[in-house]
């Protein structure tokens, strides 16, 4: 199937098209809103609300665009997402494991403890360069997605992950030292 006929049969109100849409970024959207959030009731919801807003502005989208059709749907989640902090007065944007395969208990129980201890520390950093490290390394997007999905220059991109690893360092040096 062809996502750009896909989405031109959007545009002439097929719903069956829409519907086609939903059903290919409903596991993208769900899974990327479930790592924001962290709770199921209100991924669900924020999902509805990513896709209610897709539909009205499916016209907007560019069908020229290097950036893909996900990346353009990611970026109504997030800021789906961000809209729902601000109605609510949210402040910290909280985060979920990766996935990650481990060889043994031993490894896994020190691994996920070490991640959990970086997660954690990472809701100190300030808000761009948390979103950035969670962007790249957590949901594994290139700079080139980053910067669809924030706006940021992959430039400040880099910076702000550098920037980033470094104070995570010195923080997790810090954690160590206890």
């Amino acid at each position: 199937m062809n996502e750009k006929n896909v989405i031109r049969r959007c545009r002439s109100g097929d719903q069956e098209a829409f519907n086609e849409l939903i059903r290919m970024y409903y596991p993208y959207v769900t899974g990327y809103l479930m790592k924001l959030a962290g709770d199921k009731f209100l991924c669900e919801d924020l999902t509805q609300e990513t896709f209610l807003k897709m539909i009205k502005s499916i016209d907007r989208y560019d069908l020229s665009s290097s950036a893909g059709f996900g990346t353009y749907i990611i970026t109504i989640a997030r800021n789906t997402y961000i809209d729902h902090c601000r109605r609510e007065r949210k402040v910290i944007v909280p985060l979920d494991y990766a996935e990650i395969s481990y060889a043994g208990f031993e490894e896994e129980v020190i691994t996920r403890l070490e991640y959990e201890q970086t997660v954690k520390l990472m809701e100190t950093l300030p808000e761009p360069q948390r979103e950035a490290l969670r962007l790249k390394y957590i949901d594994r997007l290139t700079l080139k997605e980053i910067e669809a999905v924030t706006g940021a220059e992959q430039k400040t991109i880099k910076s702000r992950i550098f920037e980033g690893k470094k104070k995570l360092r010195k923080l997790l040096g810090k954690e160590k030292q206890k």
